[in-house]
Formats: C-alpha cells, structure tokens, sequence
C-alpha cells in the first residue's frame, strides 16, 4: 500500500492515487466517486473514470465500505483495514475502526456540505469538513448559548425558563486570506427557536469587529464571517427574514449583517454538484426592506396625510417641500446635479439655487411630481417579499 514502493511510473501512480483517495475519505468521512474525481483528477476529463477504478481497486483489498444512501447514489467509507493501512504509514486523525458506525441519515446536507468545501479547496482555501468539525479535529470556537427548556410540570401551563446550555458548532470551517469562516448548511426544515438560535451565534461570533478569536492545536485565526449555504432557495429565506426581525428589534447590528453570506447551490436529486449558483450578503436584502420602510415613514411624515394642500401652495413653499422628498427617496446627487445643471454636493444645496436655474423650473410639473410621489408612496405596501428576496439572489450571481 505504501506510496513509496515502485514496479513501473503506472503502478506508481497507482498507489499514489488510491493512497490521496484514502485520505481524502478519511478526511471527509465519506465521499462519492464524483466529489474524488473533483478532489484528485480536477483537471482531467478522463476524472470520473480514474475514480471508479480507484475506488475499485481499494474495495477490491477491503480498504473501503460502499454505503447505498436512502435517494440512491452511493458513498464509500474507510474500513477498518483502510484505516490500519493509514495508520501503518503515519497518516494522523485516523480512527482504528475506519468509518463503519458513520450513518448518512441526511445525505444531501452532507453532500451539500462536501461538495461546497471541495468547491473552496479548488479556489486555494483552507478547509475542515463537518467530519472533522464533529471529531473535534477543527479550530472550533466553543459558543454556549441559553435555550428555553419546558417546565416538568404537566399540570400547570408549560413554562419556558432559559436553564439549557448548549454548545453550538459549525457544519465545517473555511480558512480564507488569514480569516476563519463559519460554514451552516441550511438545506431542510428547522423551527423557528433553532434559527434563533444561530442568530445569537452570529451576534457573539461576529460582535467584534476583530472577530472571534480561536487558538487550537488545529489552528488558529479570528472567525470573521459567517456562510449559510442551501440548494433550496426557501431555506435561505427563512434566515433572511430571522435576520430581519432580529435586527428590527436590535437584537444584532448593521455590521454584523455585512458579514453573513447567503449561498446558493445547486444540487441535483442525483447528487449531482452544480456548482455555486450565487452569494448575497445578508445586509442588502435587509437594507433594501428597511429602506422601503423608511423612505414611507419619512414620505408621510413630509405630506401627514392630507394636511399639507399641494395645491394651495406657491412656488417657493412647493420648493422646499421638492427639497425633502428628494432627500426622502434618497435621490441620487449626481442626477440632481445633471437635472439642474449645477453642482450639488448635498440636499440643502438646493435651497440655494440661483434664481436664473430656478426660474426655469415649471411649476406644474413640481406639483405633478409631488403629487405623484404622495399618491405612490401613500399607499404603497412597502412589505420585502419572498418574491423580491428571489429576485435579488438571481441577480447576485457568484
């Protein structure tokens, strides 16, 4: 088994081969003959089939263990012969009885979560699977947080009191430029106290602009950032708006946002891997939604439902109000400067505009515009939708 024996440069790279594929599965807990041909032969067409002999040849000596998983498809573990084979050679991390008690009850998180690793060490970083973050082989920060727990008491209505402590780790660990990044596959259904739950994570585990710093015998570095990844697209939703309220209340802060991620994968019922199909920052669909609101809430404060008479009032008085309700739509500066032809740095500039350029400024269509601007945003429904969240991940392509 050794890499270091040689009969012909074919039956090096033989050895070589299986001896990468062991360690790739002993590294991830298992894998397909797909996500091998990603890890060993990425540059190779010939890949897939360079797997399967591989994969042949260490089932052949007992090396492996097939695993048929529930939707079909099939995975491969490491025996405990494999992993005496490792062990013989100095390889580290490997448990004297392989794999054989590793259950794949959920096979597409896992394979979502492999396949997005492998798609990251292919980009040059640094990577601990969820195999290696649940041997607590990984630079893991160790995050407790408080959950309700019902009161024993069946008699009385169920009381919640925060008395569990439970430590929360990532699905895996990615090491890029120097950072630490915290992987959540978020591809099934969770109630609405575990998403809580990774809010208050993200809030301890981001609440420093440094970041959360970790030193292990496994590495070190400050975990700056936060990825959840999901092939369903509803998935990612449910964090967003989780995200949203948590933020409406104050329970987490604007920067913290900026550096949560939201990807989506694709992911065939095959098992497919499609790739990363886009990435959207959580802070943008969330200042989108709170802007809508804001921009309402100044609008209305501007006109107080049918107070202020647009009609009753002169050119100069129609002016000033013009000037909040650009500044209330945030109006891009520079198409104010183009519009008017003169240079216009910030809002109240406009309240000294030279008599010339206000002169030709109709008054008609001021009122037109204002009364325009009334009537939409009066009655708009100004609620961020799933349908507007969808557009916007379509849109921000990876």
């Amino acid at each position: 088994m050794a890499p270091e024996d040689k009969r012909t440069d074919g039956y090096q790279v033989h050895l070589e081969n299986r001896w990468a594929a062991l360690l790739w599965i002993n590294k991830f807990g298992g894998l397909t003959t797909r996500e091998l041909a990603r890890l060993i032969w990425t540059d190779q067409t010939s890949g897939m089939r360079s797997a399967q002999r591989t994969v042949a040849s260490l089932l052949s000596d007992k090396f492996l263990i097939k695993r048929h998983l529930d939707s079909g498809g099939t995975i491969y573990v490491l025996s405990v012969a494999g992993a005496r084979a490792l062990q013989s050679e100095g390889a580290e991390n490997v448990s004297a009885r392989g794999h054989r008690d590793l259950s794949f009850h959920k096979p597409l998180h896992r394979l979502i979560a492999n396949d997005f690793l492998i798609e990251k060490f292919l980009e040059g970083c640094k990577v601990w699977t969820e195999f290696e973050v649940q041997r607590r082989v990984a630079p893991v920060p160790r995050i407790v947080i408080k959950t309700p727990k019902e009161s024993a008491n069946k008699k009385k209505r169920k009381s919640k009191e925060p008395i569990n402590h439970l430590p929360k780790i990532p699905d895996s660990v990615i090491e890029h430029n120097g950072e630490l990044i915290w992987i959540e596959v978020e591809n099934s259904f969770k109630s609405q106290t575990r998403i809580d739950e990774i809010v208050l994570v993200a809030g301890t585990l981001l609440g420093q602009s440094s970041g959360y710093f970790v030193k292990s015998s496994r590495g070190q570095g400050h975990y700056k950032r936060m990825y959840f990844v999901a092939s369903d697209p509803e998935r990612l939703y449910a964090i967003f708006r989780c995200f949203l309220r948590h933020y409406e209340q104050e329970t987490i802060n604007f920067d913290i946002l900026r550096r949560i991620e939201l990807i989506h994968v694709s992911m065939s019922s095959g098992y497919v891997w499609g790739g990363i199909l886009c990435a959207l920052t959580s802070s943008t669909p969330i200042g989108r939604a709170t802007t809508r609101t804001e921009r309402k809430g100044a609008i209305k404060s501007i006109f107080k439902d049918g107070e202020l008479s647009l009609s009753t009032l002169n050119k100069a008085e129609l002016w000033q109000v013009y000037i909040q309700v650009v500044e209330a739509l945030n109006t891009p500066l520079g198409e104010l400067t183009q519009m008017f032809e003169m240079d216009i740095s910030e809002y109240s500039d406009l309240a000294l505009i030279p008599a010339p350029i206000f002169s030709k400024v109709d008054m008609e269509s001021l009122l037109t515009y204002l009364e325009s601007v009334r009537d939409e945003w009066m009655n708009k429904d100004t609620t961020f939708r799933k349908e507007d969240f969808f557009r916007l991940l379509e849109t921000s392509v990876e």
